[in-house]
């Protein structure tokens, strides 16, 4: 089973963010269900964080130019994760989050 953990952090920047691009929490809910598939979806950055490109369709353009979201997955038993959905940016505002920024969101939770 795959339980899904927002941060304030996620929170503050998906409402931002859904402002600009309507189908955002369509897209979110996409994202989470391909997530309960594949945990382990995205680009490992060590330590069990993961960063998912994340298509947007009102923005268009696909994954590449779209959103991303840092996870940090923790099993908790065998068929039992935890996906912490730590934050989420737009790669045409911010390139790369530093490993400070992410450290600093883990400590928080």
């Amino acid at each position: 089973m795959v339980t899904f953990n927002y941060t304030e952090e996620f929170k503050r920047q998906l409402k931002r963010l859904a402002k600009r691009y309507h189908t955002l929490a369509d897209d979110i809910d996409d994202m989470q269900h391909e997530l309960m598939e594949n945990p382990n979806t995205g680009v490992s950055l060590g330590r069990g964080i993961r960063k998912i490109r994340l298509g947007v369709k009102s923005k268009g353009g696909g994954k590449r130019g779209g959103l991303r979201v840092i996870t940090l997955n923790v099993v908790i038993e065998t068929n039992d994760t935890c996906i912490n959905l730590l934050t989420i940016y737009d790669k045409k505002e911010i390139q790369n989050v530093s490993d400070k920024y992410i450290n600093e969101i883990i400590r928080s939770l």
